[in-house]
């Protein structure tokens, strides 16, 4: 049986959870009258719908559900007016995060620029509406190059001309397509590694790969490795970020590293030739990666990546002697950006107008009338907390611009000071009286 209309939910009272102080249904109410029958009426003996007895029953069933349903709504709801008594509002819906990655369809001669607020969206069914999520800040998709390769005997957090052997220096116009036979674990111990830094093609704030997907096309020996599986070699994918070396994220899936860690196995099924092929290896690099040249001189100036044979694990096999290779190159892919379960406002209130013709003023709220504790209604609620710089700005009748700020709640404003408060569940705005 529906519920009447006035005892649905009000949309002024907070979607809360209700405290179910007594759960029973409808139908439970029913069935315990019906066997209560016998112990108080053992003459009744017709319990069918059709007896009036029952439709009786029925009917003082269902105002006893209606009384158990407001009963059920009193504690959460008073808890809740108690404390917005004391100025304790509830806390707004906090947005969903989610990293967003694009892919570039073809190669780009360029590097490609993704603006902040982009919106992306899933795609809309007939059942259910589409969620939109916007980017928060700028994604370039920048021209990586290789400026040098490094091997090493063993890694460390931060390494040392020591440490490290075999520099190919990028001043030596290194044909990084044709490098001869580079041997990656110099004797083929747990714990070798080798380093790659990467630079932009053009070190400028117009080409960035930070936050980039690169795919590295090694070209390698033929028949360079054994021993190890293919499938899963014991190899650790790791990048700079400027504090410590990051591996979560950096090589997402297994089926990223198609050179079979090393092994070109698929090429050497298909009969190709991985001397001049290659394979590539995808790579996620962080968002945050930072350039370093860990002490030692501009000459190691760069963004750093490094590969780890480690310690196997069951099924991974082990490496009967070093891979192998005699090239290698770098492009990007794509890139992955942070981005929010939001929407962007632009115009709240449409145009300024003014003798005629639009005047842009950003978002405008209102036009006060400068009584004091003034009170706007933003059209779209809840609103997500305010990021650095995001102020009203109050334009004088002299065209002089304020900012003003945002506080809490009045209590330490004074007369004088330019405050205003939001309040981001109900997008009501306030200014100080």
């Amino acid at each position: 049986m529906a519920e009447p209309e006035f005892l649905r939910e009000f949309e002024f009272l907070p979607n809360l959870p209700k405290s179910n102080l007594d759960d029973r249904s409808f139908e439970d109410l029913v069935q315990e009258c019906i066997l209560r029958i016998p112990r108080y009426c053992p003459d009744w003996t017709n319990h069918n719908p059709g007896d009036p007895g029952i439709t009786l029953i029925e009917l003082f069933s269902w105002l006893v559900k209606q009384m158990l349903f407001r009963f059920n709504q009193v504690p959460r709801r008073h808890y809740v007016a108690f404390l917005e008594l004391l100025g304790i509002r509830l806390q707004p819906p906090a947005s969903a995060q989610v990293d967003l990655t694009f892919h570039l369809v073809k190669a780009q001669n360029s590097p490609l620029r993704i603006p902040p607020n982009t919106e992306v969206a899933t795609v809309r069914t007939e059942t259910e509406p589409a969620v939109v999520f916007t980017t928060e800040s700028e994604l370039i998709i920048g021209q990586p190059k290789i400026l040098r390769l490094f091997t090493a005997p063993k890694k460390e957090e931060k390494p040392t001309q020591e440490n490290l052997n075999s520099p190919i220096w990028s001043n030596r116009e290194v044909d990084w397509n044709n490098l001869g036979e580079v041997t990656l674990f110099e004797d083929c111990s747990i714990g070798n590694c080798f380093y790659l830094v990467l630079s932009p093609t053009d070190v400028s704030p117009n080409d960035s790969i930070q936050g980039n997907v690169i795919a590295l096309t090694f070209q390698g020996i033929v028949a360079g490795t054994t021993g190890i599986n293919p499938d899963h070699p014991p190899l650790k994918w790791e990048a700079w970020d400027g504090e410590k070396w990051q591996s979560k994220g950096i090589l997402r899936q297994r089926q990223d590293d198609r050179t079979k860690g090393f092994s070109f196995h698929e090429l050497q099924q298909q009969g190709l030739n991985p001397d001049q092929e290659g394979m590539d290896i995808v790579l996620h690099l962080p968002p945050q990666w930072q350039e370093t040249d860990f002490g030692n001189g501009a000459d190691y100036q760069g963004y750093w990546i490094r590969c780890t044979y480690v310690e196997p694990q069951e099924n991974q096999g082990v490496y009967s002697y070093s891979p192998m290779i005699n090239g290698i190159d770098v492009r990007s892919i794509g890139g992955t950006i942070h981005a929010s379960e939001c929407v962007r406002i632009r115009n709240e209130a449409t145009e300024n107008i003014s003798n005629g013709q639009a005047e842009p003023l950003g978002i405008l709220l209102g036009v006060s009338d400068g009584k004091p504790g003034q009170i706007f209604q933003l059209q779209e609620f809840p609103v997500l907390d305010r990021k650095l710089g995001e102020q009203i700005r109050v334009k004088l009748p002299d065209d002089t611009i304020q900012s003003w700020k945002e506080v809490p709640d009045f209590g330490s404003s004074s007369a004088n000071d330019l405050h205003y408060a939001i309040d981001s569940l109900t997008g009501v705005v306030q200014f100080g009286p």
